[in-house]
């Protein structure tokens, strides 16, 4: 049912390596919608708030996150969608952010995993609301996935990456986390302008 943010996922994967992750919590979703619909549910809002701190932390040089972990998830995907429109043009989003919300409030009332219920519980989710709901968060994180994934330079680029091996394999070894399959790529491809800065950083004293 998540066929939309899967495939868009999987066609950026050799840059986004770390999205990989994401399919196993799409696999919950989908896994969970006839017998468990408020783990499906809950899984929809974990979706919204991990790919929005991915979002930030490929950004965001900046990025902090002690700044964001007690923020609602409403407030994560404002603060990420503010961050998008630094790099590229979007239309206003707020009822996306309304959206979140309501899932994130389900999840308090109704949610399996992250509170404890006694049991039986006094009100859960059926099937068909949980398919809305999923079908909706499909299509959300799949624009957002798309706007993110096009971001480019909007700059002619000064430098040939295949030019810099030495450079891009020094930049690759920054990225200790393993967010990327190759860090140096995709912040050529992402925002070359800081790529210049470091290259410029790296080679002070040759005439690039």
């Amino acid at each position: 049912m998540m066929k939309l943010t899967r495939n868009i996922i999987n066609e950026h994967i050799e840059v986004f390596e770390n999205f990989q992750y994401y399919h196993t919590i799409l696999e919950l979703i989908e896994n969970n919608i006839k017998t468990n619909p408020d783990i499906s549910i809950e899984s929809c809002k974990s979706l919204f708030e991990g790919i929005s701190k991915s979002i930030l932390s490929t950004l965001d040089v900046n990025y902090s996150t002690s700044e964001i972990e007690d923020k609602t998830v409403q407030q994560l995907v404002k603060i990420m969608f503010k961050k998008l429109k630094e790099f590229t043009e979007i239309e206003e989003l707020n009822y996306i952010s309304v959206f979140v919300a309501e899932i994130g409030t389900i999840r308090n009332k109704r949610g399996d995993i992250s509170h404890g219920r006694p049991s039986p519980k006094e009100i859960s989710s059926d099937v068909d609301f949980a398919v809305m709901v999923i079908n909706s968060t499909d299509n959300y994180i799949y624009y957002i996935l798309k706007l993110f994934f096009s971001i480019d330079s909007k700059t002619d680029n000064k430098y040939k990456y295949e030019d810099y091996e030495e450079f891009n394999q020094w930049l690759d070894e920054q990225d200790s986390a393993g967010f990327f399959s190759s860090y140096s790529f995709a912040l050529y491809e992402m925002d070359y302008i800081r790529y210049e800065q470091e290259l410029q950083n790296f080679y002070p004293d040759i005439e690039l």
